[in-house]
């Protein structure tokens, strides 16, 4: 489970004590009118913080933070007011929250406090993406893991084969003229078919120009597909040989099938394995230049996306050893499986309101109170003169802090390194 920053924050105000989300009745650059604020627990006060968190104008000041220079009830307006004006004037309910402690120090000490209370709290890592080479036992731990992995295990593989291509019976069509998610053709006119169907209702005609021509689909997200072997097939019906062929383009390279050979109802096919960082993923039907033709794409046009899976009851491999952020196995294991690392990594920062980190209840208990001791230790930094109180107050956090840890720390895993046989 995860929390948005926007969550924590209000988890930590309510954790010191201090929480309070309004909406604007009205107010202007430097000043807002909320009557809400007469139940508020405690008055705002100068030296407290205003962040604006939606609904400005045009978002312009949304996350907006703000000093509070005066508070005022009279005339039942209750009025907060600010010096440094807004860019533009407030308008009825724009969200804001008010807080004893500057916003961005709140962002601070939640990332600050996920890693001084690590390993009380932690991501867990479970990560089977290692496919194992051959004759290789050294392998990279994941960037994410912190120290040694606390299991690790073998396991079998499956070949998964994901079809990826939209629409690729050509049954949809948003006009008579154009197939639904295939891109604008070049060149080609295009036309649902009834008569010269391979498989299904439904296949395209394509009339070419003399001039070469394409019909493409462009995947969504080809970084997803990054190191995947991929195979476009389609069967085309057309008589004239050397002129129609596929295509795969990974935003460098393309890679083709041969020529459909003339003959009726061909089934081309071509595969390309994409690059670690492909740009993009586009696959086409293509016509060479020459006399004007026709010819049909049938609606049973695939592309594959081949991938392993790990499958099976995973294999304990007892007696690896960690060589800084390297996993030396005992031995080679057989090619064609993967490597299954389970450990603990850092919770992920956060920045942005709607960022997330991986922690729940209680254990985010562990959270606020680490981000509490944070920020009464910055306080204290700031006014070394001035803080008997906050020492206490330190004092009484780091127990509290203790006794969380100790009642809500998450438990590492026993490592499963026990066996004196180098072995599975």
């Amino acid at each position: 489970m995860t929390k948005t920053l926007a969550s924590l924050r209000q988890g930590l105000s309510e954790w010191v004590g201090d929480w309070w989300s309004g909406t604007v009745d009205s107010g202007e650059k430097n000043f807002l009118n909320d009557a809400a604020l007469a139940d508020k627990r405690d008055q705002a006060n100068s030296g407290q913080w205003v962040l604006f968190v939606s609904g400005t104008t045009s978002g312009t000041d949304d996350g907006q933070i703000r000093l509070i220079d005066s508070y005022s009830d009279e005339d039942n307006k209750y009025e907060i007011r600010w010096r440094r004006p807004l860019s533009a004037d407030l308008v009825a309910a724009v969200v804001y929250e008010i807080h004893r402690y500057h916003p961005d120090d709140i962002k601070r000490a939640l990332n600050f406090a996920r890693l001084s209370a690590y390993p009380y709290i932690y991501r867990f890592i479970d990560d089977s993406t290692t496919y194992v080479q051959e004759s290789q036992r050294e392998y990279a731990l994941p960037s994410s893991m912190e120290g040694s992995p606390d299991e690790v295990y073998i396991t079998d593989t499956i070949t998964i084969n994901d079809e990826i291509l939209e629409n690729n019976g050509f049954e949809d069509w948003d006009s008579s003229s154009d197939p639904a998610d295939w891109g604008t053709a070049t060149n080609l006119t295009l036309a649902q078919e009834t008569t010269f169907v391979w498989e299904g209702n439904n296949s395209c005609k394509c009339t070419s120009t003399a001039a070469a021509g394409s019909l493409p689909q462009t995947i969504s997200s080809a970084s997803a597909y990054a190191g995947q072997k991929l195979t476009f097939s389609a069967p085309v019906y057309a008589n004239s040989a050397t002129r129609i062929r596929l295509s795969i383009y990974d935003g460098t390279n393309t890679t083709y099938s041969s020529y459909h050979g003339g003959s009726g109802w061909e089934e081309l096919t071509v595969s390309a394995t994409m690059p670690a960082s492909p740009s993009e993923l586009t696959v086409k039907v293509e016509v060479a230049a020459g006399t004007a033709m026709v010819f049909y794409v049938d609606g049973a046009c695939h592309l594959w996306a081949s991938r392993r899976k790990p499958s099976g009851t995973p294999q304990p491999i007892l007696n690896y050893r960690v060589n800084g952020t390297l996993l030396e196995l005992p031995h080679c294991p057989a090619t064609g499986r993967f490597i299954r690392v389970v450990g603990k990594g850092l919770l992920s920062s956060v920045s942005s309101d709607t960022d997330e980190m991986e922690v729940s209840d209680p254990q985010t208990f562990i959270l606020y109170a680490a981000s509490y001791l944070y920020l009464l230790e910055q306080s204290a930094a700031r006014k070394p003169t001035d803080s008997t109180e906050i020492y206490k107050e330190i004092g009484r956090t780091q127990a509290r802090l203790a006794q969380l840890k100790r009642e809500c720390g998450m438990e590492s895993k026993a490592q499963l390194r026990i066996s004196p046989d180098w072995g599975v």
